[in-house]
């Protein structure tokens, strides 16, 4: 098991974060439910089911036909504050969002 160590803090808001060799600078919660996508729309990212998998659906649309599936769902790309960042599912389940352009970001992979 990889150790758990509380920093850096979060990249967004320097809130302490759990964070691993895999995942060093994941954004809080409360910075990820500030994620837009490329269209600049809110969304939410989920599991996509229990097997696993990642989803992000638009927020706020009253599509009769379901939930809007953001574009973030293929790519990863979000935006947090304006900066880039790719959401992904987490190894354990989840979803682990991280700045791109961070040096630190892709070790341990």
């Amino acid at each position: 098991m990889t150790e758990v160590d509380l920093d850096p803090p979060c990249p967004g808001c320097g809130q302490k974060v759990p964070t691993t060799a895999r995942y060093p600078r994941p954004y809080c919660r409360a910075c990820v439910a500030r994620a837009v996508d490329v269209n600049g729309d809110r969304i939410t990212l989920t599991n996509a089911n229990l097997l696993g998998g990642f989803v992000a659906h638009v927020l706020g649309t009253d599509d009769p036909e379901g939930p809007v599936v953001s574009p973030a769902t293929e790519t990863g790309e979000v935006f947090i504050d304006g900066r880039p960042c790719r959401a992904a599912e987490h190894r354990f389940g989840g979803i682990v969002v991280q700045p791109l352009g961070d040096p630190e970001v892709g070790r341990g992979h």
